[in-house]
């Protein structure tokens, strides 16, 4: 019933992104498609963009490198793997959650104190 409703009355579908997709890049999208770019988030972008870049090049002279020299190794791994769902798009960058916690060093005086 469902399939037959969403996909073939409405013609519903869901969209899978093939590329991870970096918060910097998605704010900056977004805030230049609403017209509320600033200086700040260009600057930002455009450092982002050319580390991104820089990467790349290194990673292509180490895999060439790879190639004539086999004592020479290169592993390359995808370590972060992004779900680009709407609320997790503008998360704030101060991740103040994460700052509200108390620091591990604090929580082993307090326990510390406790044990006499």
């Amino acid at each position: 019933m469902y399939r037959t409703i969403f996909c073939e009355e409405f013609n519903y579908s869901f969209h899978i992104t093939k590329k991870d997709q970096f918060q910097t890049c998605a704010v900056y999208r977004n805030t230049e498609i609403a017209g509320e770019l600033t200086t700040d988030l260009k600057i930002a972008f455009e450092y982002h963009i050319k580390r991104k870049n820089r990467a790349r090049d290194e990673k292509k002279l180490d895999k060439s490198r790879a190639k004539q020299d086999k004592s020479y190794h290169v592993a390359t791994f995808d370590l972060e793997a992004v779900l680009p769902i709407p609320c997790s798009l503008d998360i704030p960058s101060d991740k103040t959650a994460r700052d509200s916690l108390p620091e591990p060093d604090t929580m082993e005086e307090s326990e510390d104190s406790n044990v006499e």
